[in-house]
C-alpha cells in the first residue's frame, strides 16, 4: 500500500465540510435536521483559534506588566468561548425550525441555537475537530 501525496488536502478537505444529524442529549435519537461543520484545517476555524490566541497573550502581557497574576477566565467567558467555537465550525443546516417555520441559518442564529441548547454545541465541536470525519482511506 502506498499514499498518494496528491491527495486532497486537510485544509481542502475541511473547506467542503461534513453534514451530521445531532442526537438529543440520551445519544440515540436524532434531532431530525442535519448541520453542516468546517473541519479543523478550514480558514474560519483557524482564524477563530488565531484569535482566541492573541486574546490569551494580551492578557498574559497586561498581567506581566501590572506585576499581577494572569485572571483566570469566568465561567460565563469559557462558555461564551465555546459558543464561538461552534459558531466557527458551523457552515450551515437543513432542517431546522422556529415556531415551525423554517429557520433560515446564520451565524446569530447559530449562536442563539447553541446557547438554548448547549449539548448541540459541545456535538458541533466534537464533529468539528475529528479529521477523521474529513479524510477517509
Amino acid at each position: 500500500m502506498s499514499f498518494d501525496t496528491g491527495r486532497k488536502s486537510a485544509a481542502q478537505a475541511s473547506e467542503e465540510g461534513h453534514a451530521f444529524e445531532p442526537t438529543f442529549p440520551d445519544g440515540s435519537t436524532g434531532i431530525g435536521a442535519t448541520i453542516t461543520v468546517r473541519g479543523p484545517r478550514a480558514q474560519a476555524v483557524r482564524e477563530y483559534a488565531r484569535q482566541q490566541f492573541a486574546r490569551a497573550q494580551a492578557r498574559e502581557q497586561a498581567s506581566r506588566k501590572s506585576g499581577k497574576p494572569a485572571e483566570v477566565p469566568e465561567l460565563d467567558d469559557i462558555d461564551g468561548s465555546l459558543t464561538d467555537m461552534a459558531v466557527a465550525y458551523t457552515m450551515g443546516w437543513q432542517g431546522m425550525e422556529q415556531a415551525g417555520a423554517e429557520l433560515p441559518f446564520s451565524a446569530a442564529a447559530a449562536r442563539t441555537l447553541y446557547i438554548a441548547h448547549p449539548w448541540m454545541r459541545e456535538q458541533v465541536i466534537g464533529e468539528g475537530q475529528d479529521l477523521g470525519k474529513f479524510i477517509r482511506p
